[in-house]
């Protein structure tokens, strides 16, 4: 975490209570979910708190009773906590404001039926008493329960959708279980329910280099007895886990029974989290390529938090997406007057790039597939025209797709290729958008 916080107390400092609240207060550092974070804690709470100063020196117990207001602004908390600390009476007026302290790990679990904070893990590098100067490493563990009778503002509210790591771990498991689902319906069934089912109604898949609807390209076919199979490998999704995306090997049988592939190739999936809580496929786009000498690991089934679904957050409109538009334009142009190489500059440290006839390259791979233009037919000029994308509601992370026509010069004439292309987007550290995956399918 890059900011911090630093308190100020009159009385006796309550070094681990505002360590506790300071760290959940942190995890939120932009606008209303922020808010939403804070507003969940105020009200009056039971606490029990295991805490100690060092390393080395021993745990400390407080219990008691807390009584969370907001004072000034939306990162501004002030708390009156009245108890016991080992067993002697112990009070502490604590402000909690954002500034200056460096929080190194905290995680969160709620349960907003009850109102209570669980297991808030907290291990908080020198914070200082100001009327002393004496300062502390903590580290401790948390929990908070709402007092009978008391009152804890906004609960209906979901403050877990404030913490964006679990939105995002949980989002990565439910898009793994939903990508499992997928493959083996079509195993048990057939490929069109399974596709049918899984596509959004606006779902794009790519079919003969053109961008169509997936549901009446799939509405439009016949079940038979082909088999198409495939597993996830790598499993992204956006902090606010409401876009994800999922990649892996597919293999096809021409009949059900046949114990041997008679083609391989790559899918990049986009799913988006739908109103009622599902995933569903925004687009899919696949590549071919050669048998595989070796066989990628398949991404493990992972258990999501038990919590309501109701505790996500469903943002209901998204990041404009006017940012990526201009940053696809700006990218087309270059590509227009570099070539491949236009896309080197915005590839991430890990990027992945998918291209026809190629197996998919990572990381140093996929600057030296770019660089090399491995995987395209001929040195192209490159027309790159955006149909549509979307941002995620966190802003950080989104994806667009459109068409691309590859032009070169053979002798006194020129071939056209027409293709589809898909980007995925996320910002780094400092908030840059970098192009995290590109796909090209013909």
């Amino acid at each position: 975490m890059t900011k911090a916080l630093i308190r100020t107390s009159s009385g006796v400092l309550s070094v681990v209570l505002l360590a506790a609240f300071c760290s959940i207060a942190q995890e939120n550092t932009e606008g209303r979910k922020r808010i939403r974070a804070i507003d969940a804690l105020v009200g009056q709470w039971t606490v029990s708190v295991e805490a100690r100063l060092s390393a080395k020196g021993p745990w400390e117990n407080s219990q008691g009773s807390s009584d969370i207001a907001r004072t000034t602004g939306s990162t501004i908390l002030e708390e009156d906590f009245t108890g016991t600390r080992e067993g002697r009476p112990f009070q502490a007026k604590c402000l909690l404001a954002v500034n200056n302290l460096t929080l190194k790990y905290q995680r969160i679990f709620v349960d907003s039926e009850h109102g209570a904070l669980i297991d808030n893990e907290f291990s908080v590098e020198n914070m200082r008493m100001p009327a002393t100067s004496t300062s502390w490493d903590v580290t401790g563990r948390a929990k908070y329960a709402r007092i009978s009778g008391g009152t804890v503002n906004n609960l209906t509210l979901p403050p877990v959708a404030s913490f964006a790591a679990l939105s995002q771990d949980n989002a990565r498991a439910e898009v793994i279980n939903a990508e499992y689902h997928f493959a083996e319906m079509a195993s048990t069934m057939n490929t069109k329910e399974a596709f049918l089912s899984h596509l959004a109604s606006d779902g794009i898949v790519v079919q003969k280099g053109e961008l169509v609807n997936g549901q009446e390209v799939w509405n439009g076919r016949t079940p038979n007895a082909t088999l198409l199979s495939w597993y996830p490998t790598f499993v992204d999704a956006a902090s606010s886990g409401d876009l994800a995306l999922s990649t892996g090997p597919w293999e096809f049988r021409k009949t059900r029974q046949d114990s041997i592939a008679s083609a391989f190739g790559q899918f990049v999936s986009v799913w988006k989290k739908q109103a009622d809580g599902e995933w569903k496929v925004a687009i899919d786009i696949g590549i071919s390529h050669a048998q595989p000498t070796s066989w990628e690991t398949p991404l493990p089934r992972i258990v999501a938090e038990k919590k309501p679904d109701s505790q996500l957050e469903k943002p209901t409109t998204h990041s404009s997406v006017n940012s990526l538009v201009q940053l696809e334009k700006t990218l087309a142009g270059q590509y227009e007057l570099e070539g491949h190489n236009a896309l080197k500059k915005y590839l991430s440290g890990q990027a992945r790039i998918f291209r026809p006839d190629s197996f998919p390259a990572i990381g140093a791979a996929a600057f030296t597939m770019v660089s090399s233009n491995k995987g395209l037919p001929f040195e192209p000029t490159y027309a790159f025209t955006m149909i549509d994308g979307e941002i995620s509601g966190s802003g950080d992370w989104g994806f667009a797709y459109g068409n691309v026509v590859m032009t070169t010069q053979k002798g006194d004439k020129q071939e056209a290729v027409k293709a589809a292309y898909m980007r995925v987007w996320k910002k780094n550290s400092r908030g840059t958008w970098q192009v995290a995956l590109e796909v090209v399918a013909f």
